[in-house]
């Protein structure tokens, strides 16, 4: 049972890979809901949770744990924010240092927007795949 410690005027709920299909698990069970919800690298296992509950979805397309199947089924979730980072893998990485900083601040900066409800910029869109 969840002890109720303390009011928070938002919830936010980001998790990253594994943590995607923990929450998912733990919103289920506990009947937990957020304002918002940011999913980064999910996994595929993942994805069936993460449709039912709309958010900010934020992959690479060399993501090693995602497929072009799994990758085709984020694209769907059309009542989602996608990020797709070109050339990233798993951890939003790539081999560029420099590249792999950029990934950092886009992903900071649209969050950011995402949470506060404000549009995202035309570079998150530049980085996306079409």
């Amino acid at each position: 049972m969840i002890e109720k410690k303390k009011a928070y005027e938002r919830k936010i709920f980001v998790s990253k890979s594994f943590g995607n299909v923990v929450s998912n698990a733990a919103r289920d069970k506990y009947e937990i809901e957020a304002d918002k919800y940011v999913y980064l690298s999910p996994l595929p296992e993942a994805l069936s949770g993460i449709e039912k509950y709309p958010g900010m979805i934020v992959t690479s397309d060399h993501d090693e744990y995602v497929d072009q199947k799994g990758m085709d089924k984020i694209l769907t979730f059309k009542e989602h924010e996608t990020l797709v980072f070109k050339d990233g893998d798993h951890s939003l990485e790539c081999d560029d240092t420099n590249k792999t900083i950029d990934f950092c601040k886009t992903l900071i900066s649209q969050v950011i927007k995402f949470v506060n409800n404000e549009p995202m910029d035309s570079l998150a869109k530049f980085e996306s795949v079409d």
